[in-house]
């Protein structure tokens, strides 16, 4: 266990001490009004079990704000996969996040998309991954790593809602492609395009030549149908409120763009396979990856932390809420004295 704001941890022992010494002094306080009153030959309302309850609803508060500094000093391990040395390759997803990756066919097209990578995923355990996301613009959401973990929780948040940006580009998917891999010669890497392929950005061509002369294959993944499909409108709930118009009698259409996709596989020595069944979509794509050249990979990432702030918080809740009780109680018995 580390903490890692312990500059947190040095405050306790002054609330610890401050809190004995205001509790020690308003029991003091306490007890020599008692004897006032006594000594006046008045009764007290203020007795013995009353002052032990004040006592122990401050003992409460002082002990929660201990568990609270606990808290926000960052109780946490370290990740397993700070450091990590396995013997496979690099896979980098491309995947489309463009208005009509909302189309349904009869499942949403970015959902096939999802099932796929995350079966991908679970099939390549020592494969150092990468996810790059486009529309009309690009987004690397993560670089290479073995974190699978993460990459699946950011793969199952993913929406067309994600990304502000209009249009399907795949240029500047490429752009990003550039920056993701690693210049290594002996290390086998391959790219992970799923689309529906339909592109109204500028031209590629250089992008598919540079990946070709690197000896990268694309693995392509056609996501729709070649027939035309309405592009639905989503509101924040995730619904389909409606379809996009062109014109007021023109509704948006969409369709599978397979010679765009096949001509990158072919041109990369890569594999182009239409989504049908996700499963066997990606099992397809691992047994592919399976014949690329395996290489001792390391990696040193940034210390990642598991942290455990929930226990602490916890307690400090559960303490004041036993300080209330203990106050209520106290007040409903001195209404009856």
């Amino acid at each position: 266990m580390i903490f890692t704001r312990p500059l947190f941890l040095y405050s306790i022992p002054v609330v610890i001490l401050i809190g004995s010494a205001l509790i020690v002094f308003n029991m003091m306080r306490k007890r020599k009004l008692v004897d006032k009153i006594l000594a006046t030959g008045h009764k007290s309302n203020l007795s013995l079990t009353d002052m032990k309850a004040e006592i122990l609803k401050e003992f409460f508060i002082v002990l929660a704000l201990v568990s609270f500094l606990f808290a926000a000093a960052g109780p946490a391990d370290e990740s397993e996969i700070s450091s990590m040395t396995k013997k496979g390759i690099d896979v980098i997803f491309v995947c489309d996040i463009s208005r009509s990756m909302d189309a349904s066919l009869p499942v949403r097209k970015l959902e096939t998309a999802k099932k796929i990578m995350t079966g991908v995923i679970e099939r390549r355990p020592d494969d150092r991954i990468s996810l790059i996301i486009f529309s009309g613009s690009s987004t690397i959401v993560s670089p290479l790593t073995f974190d699978h973990r993460s990459l699946l929780s950011a793969i199952e948040k993913l929406s067309a809602q994600t990304t502000t940006s209009t249009g399907t580009a795949l240029s500047g998917a490429f752009g990003s492609l550039e920056r993701v891999i690693e210049k290594e010669a002996t290390r086998s890497t391959a790219v992970i395009l799923l689309s529906d392929g339909e592109d109204f950005g500028p031209d590629i061509s250089g992008g598919i030549q540079n990946l070709s002369e690197n000896r990268i294959p694309v693995i392509s993944v056609g996501i729709g149908s070649v027939d035309s499909d309405p592009v639905p409108e989503i509101n924040y709930k995730g619904e389909i409120t409606g379809y996009i118009m062109l014109s007021a009698y023109d509704t948006a259409k969409t369709y599978l763009d397979e010679e765009m996709l096949k001509r990158i596989s072919n041109s990369t020595k890569g594999l182009y396979l239409k989504a049908e069944n996700s499963s066997r979509t990606a099992e397809e794509i691992s047994n592919f990856l399976e014949g690329l050249k395996k290489e001792t990979i390391s990696q040193k990432q940034d210390v990642l932390f598991v942290y455990h702030y929930e226990i602490p918080l916890a307690i400090g809740a559960v303490l004041i809420a036993l300080s209330i009780t203990v106050e209520k109680k106290r007040r409903i018995k001195k209404c009856y004295l």
